[in-house]
C-alpha cells in the first residue's frame, strides 16, 4: 500500500521479489494482492516519506587467534515509509516503520575441536492506518528466531601397561588380581595377548552435538478494526526445539534425542503440542500441557517516537 504512487500512473508495471546478494542461496517468491475500487473512478496516491537502507554494513570483530579465536558479527536496518491514499472511502495515511537486528558469535576453542554458535536475528514492523475522522489502526508484527549450535569432539585411549592372559590390568608385582577374569568393560581397548608382552592401546573418539532454537511470531492489533483489513487477529506463536546427538567409536553407536513444542495462543484460547524421540523413535506425541496466557502488548519499533510525526 505504501508504494501504491509508483503504480497508479496508468503505465504497466513489472514486480520480482529478491534478497539483494542473496539470491542464489535465498530463493524468494511473494503475492501481491490488487483490490479494485469498483465505487471510485481514480485512485490518488503519493509518498510522502521514505527512510530505505538498501545495503546493510556489517559490523566484524574478533578476539584470538585461529585456532582459537571468537568472531562477533552484528547489523541493523531501519525503514520507514508514509504515503498518502484518496480512494472513493476517503483519504487514508499509511505508515510502515521496520526494524531488523542480527547478531551472531562464533566460538572456537581447544584447538578448534569446541565450538559455539549463537545467533540471533529480530524484526520489528509496526504498520499505522490514520482516518479522516481522527480514528487509526495499528498492527504490531514481531518475529524472533535466537539459535545456539554447540559441537565438542575429544579423543581417549584404552590401554597400555603390561598384563598377563587372563588377568586385569594390574602392576606385576600385584599379585591379589592374580587369576581373576577381567569384566567385559574392562576388556575393552586391550588386546590379550601372551604373557610378558605390552597391549595394543586403542584411540576413541568422542563427539557432541546440541542444536537450541526458537521461532516466535506475535502480532497484535490495535484501534479500529472495521474500517481497514487487518489480516489475521491477534496471535502469539513460538516453536521451540531442543536436540541432541553424541557419538561415540568404542560403542559403535551414535544416540540422538529432539524435543520440539509449539503453542499458539490468542484471545479465545490456545492450542499445544509436545513431541518428543530418542534414536528416531516418538517417545511423546500430543497436545502439551503448558500453554502460556496471550499478552497484548504492543512491540513497538525501536526509535518510531523520536520521528513519529515527520
Amino acid at each position: 500500500v505504501t508504494y501504491l504512487a509508483k503504480v497508479v500512473d496508468g503505465n504497466a508495471h513489472n514486480f520480482s521479489f529478491g534478497i539483494d546478494y542473496g539470491l542464489d542461496y535465498w530463493p524468494t517468491t511473494g503475492n501481491l494482492l490488487v483490490y479494485l475500487d469498483k465505487a471510485g473512478t481514480a485512485t490518488q496516491a503519493t509518498i510522502d516519506t521514505k527512510v530505505f537502507e538498501t545495503h546493510v554494513k556489517p559490523s566484524v570483530t574478533s578476539k584470538g587467534s585461529v585456532p582459537n579465536i571468537t568472531i562477533h558479527t552484528s547489523a541493523t536496518r531501519r525503514t520507514r515509509v508514509k504515503s498518502t491514499i484518496t480512494t472513493s472511502q476517503g483519504t487514508r495515511q499509511y505508515t510502515i516503520v521496520q526494524s531488523f537486528g542480527f547478531e551472531n558469535d562464533q566460538a572456537y576453542s581447544n584447538g578448534g575441536l569446541n565450538q559455539v554458535f549463537t545467533q540471533r536475528t529480530i524484526t520489528k514492523t509496526r504498520t499505522t492506518v490514520a482516518f479522516d475522522d481522527g480514528t487509526e489502526t495499528s498492527k504490531y508484527f514481531t518475529e524472533d528466531y535466537p539459535l545456539t549450535v554447540a559441537f565438542s569432539r575429544k579423543t581417549y585411549t584404552l590401554g597400555g601397561g603390561r598384563r598377563r592372559l587372563g588377568q586385569q590390568p594390574v602392576n606385576d608385582d600385584d599379585e591379589a588380581t592374580v587369576g581373576r577374569v577381567p569384566s567385559a568393560f574392562q576388556l575393552v581397548g586391550f588386546e590379550l595377548i601372551a604373557s610378558g608382552r605390552a597391549p595394543t592401546p586403542v584411540v576413541y573418539t568422542q563427539s557432541n552435538l546440541t542444536v537450541d532454537h526458537t521461532f516466535r511470531q506475535k502480532l497484535v492489533v490495535d484501534g479500529n478494526k472495521d474500517d481497514v483489513r487487518t489480516g489475521l487477529d491477534s496471535f502469539d506463536t513460538s516453536i521451540v526445539q531442543a536436540a541432541a546427538v553424541r557419538r561415540d567409536t568404542r560403542l559403535n553407536g551414535t544416540n540422538a534425542t529432539n524435543t520440539v513444542r509449539l503453542t499458539s495462543s490468542n484471545e479465545t484460547g490456545c492450542f499445544s503440542r509436545a513431541v518428543a524421540s530418542v534414536n528416531g523413535a516418538y517417545t511423546t506425541f500430543g497436545h502439551g500441557t503448558k500453554c502460556p496466557p496471550f499478552i497484548r502488548s504492543s512491540s513497538s519499533v525501536e526509535g518510531d517516537d523520536d520521528d513519529a510525526n515527520n
